[in-house]
């Protein structure tokens, strides 16, 4: 699933490095949905083993309705069922989780970076002073309260500890009486300058491949040798 000749440099504790480290550690065979817009960006730069199933919610680049998919998906699928999911498209479609259907198999990591970090990394505080207020939606809930009192078993992190800790219960295969749900708290303006890393990094690799590409075509193995050389 990852996108092709993407490189993703080591990342500190971020919504990438949630990623990351959330889909290597997914059971060989499970249901995924990845939610609109940042979470289906992100997991696209990650390899993903062929058996799991993927579905995500694009549509017309809307936030509505992935939690409510994947609660429709995880009652008609026999194994794990899980969901990434943004902050602002969880607390969009919350409600997804008031039915009486919400299975024992489904597992939500919610990235809750207190608004829209998509915003940050095309525009930014520096560009528009007011993006949180404005443009980016910046709150500061936590789905706790709400999904706890829906039956879940809720998790939390806000450092690489806590991440390590709770993930190795989060994609456990072992069969639990409650759904799981495992937020994950992270900063938008540090998300998004992450993404722009991994994003320049792979461009610089990539303006030096057709640099390479080019020298190669017109100049003959020996005169490449010779350039090579002198640049030494």
């Amino acid at each position: 699933m990852a996108a092709a000749n993407v490189t993703v440099p080591d990342v500190p504790y971020s919504d990438i490095y949630a990623a990351k480290e959330f889909l290597a550690a997914l059971p060989q065979k499970c249901l995924l949905h990845l939610a609109n817009s940042s979470s289906v960006r992100i997991a696209n730069l990650f390899p993903l083993n062929k058996n799991i199933e993927v579905y995500c919610n694009r549509g017309t680049n809307g936030i509505d309705g992935s939690l409510s998919a994947l609660i429709g998906q995880a009652n008609a699928y026999d194994g794990l069922a899980f969901l990434l999911i943004g902050d602002l498209s969880f607390f969009y479609d919350m409600n997804g989780l008031w039915n009486n259907f919400v299975g024992n198999n489904v597992r939500i990591l919610l990235n809750n970076n207190e608004g829209a970090a998509i915003f940050h990394y095309s525009y930014g505080e520096n560009k528009i002073k007011t993006i949180n207020q404005h443009i980016a939606a910046e709150h500061f809930s936590t789905a706790k309260g709400w999904v706890e009192s829906r039956g879940f078993t809720y998790l939390s992190a806000r450092n690489e500890d806590e991440f390590k800790r709770n993930l190795k219960i989060f994609v456990s295969e072992k069969q639990t009486d409650r759904p799981i749900f495992f937020e994950v708290f992270t900063k938008k303006d540090e998300d998004a300058s992450l993404l722009h890393s991994c994003y320049d990094s792979n461009k610089d690799q990539s303006l030096k491949a057709k640099a390479k590409r080019l020298v190669g075509s017109v100049l003959s193995p020996e005169q490449v040798s010779k350039v090579k050389k002198f640049l030494k």
